[in-house]
């Protein structure tokens, strides 16, 4: 059969760095933004700390940024990881058959050495390991840090069993199951986008200098 337009054959998906880019941007706004929205909140209104029992009135138009924050964090937060999770793997199939191979993989297995996250407690998870967790994930969970404040009037405000409100903490717990066996994983929300923005910007040229040069420092040292 004729393949009419022809000067698509043989093309890879398309992947953008700068999308990816604004997507790494997107998400440690969130997290960043989350301490500092509560915080500021709280003492602007002058909500004292509670503790042992007790509520804070705390009326919608006084919470507005509270409000807003906790309505779209959560679906921000797993559509941007999802979207990295699949754009870093195919970035990663790409470059592991390109002209450039030896020297990604060189690069890489220095990023893999950096604290992403881990699986149950025990397995340390690379960056591509961790995309494969998120788009397999069945539970996508964001942990907070809670604060000691109860706010009684707004259920955005509220956690569901405690009813204390927090701030995102900087981790995502990721569950699923492979094999019928689950399993549970804990992501390192600004070290994976570290090792992100790292990724995509792999030079072989720096790479290659790097080695000579240590090379040459050894052949020195003889």
């Amino acid at each position: 059969m004729q393949h009419t337009y022809w000067v698509t054959r043989g093309k890879k998906h398309y992947v953008n760095k700068e999308v990816i880019e604004l997507m790494c941007f997107d998400l440690l706004n969130i997290f960043e933004a989350s301490k500092g929205i509560v915080e500021s909140r709280t003492e602007m209104l002058e909500i004292p700390a509670i503790s042992g029992t007790g509520e804070v009135e705390l009326s919608d138009e006084k919470a507005r940024l509270l409000i807003l924050h906790n309505k779209y964090a959560f679906m921000q937060i797993s559509k941007t990881i999802l979207q990295l999770g699949l754009l870093i793997r195919t970035f990663d199939d790409q470059m592991k058959t390109g002209d450039q191979a030896d020297a990604y993989l060189n690069q890489l297995s220095g990023i893999n050495r950096s604290n992403i996250g881990f699986l149950s407690g025990e397995k340390k998870l690379t960056i591509r390991y961790a995309c494969n967790k998120i788009i397999h994930s069945e539970e996508v969970e964001p942990l907070y840090e809670t604060q000691n404040y109860l706010f009684a009037d707004n259920e955005l405000l509220r956690d569901s069993e405690s009813n204390i409100f927090g701030y995102l903490s900087g981790e995502i717990l990721l569950r699923g199951s492979a094999k019928k066996q689950p399993w549970e994983a804990t992501l390192y929300v600004q070290n994976f986008i570290e090792s992100i923005l790292e990724l995509i910007h792999f030079e072989p040229e720096k790479i290659a200098s790097k080695a000579s040069k240590a090379s040459k420092a050894s052949k020195e040292a003889m």
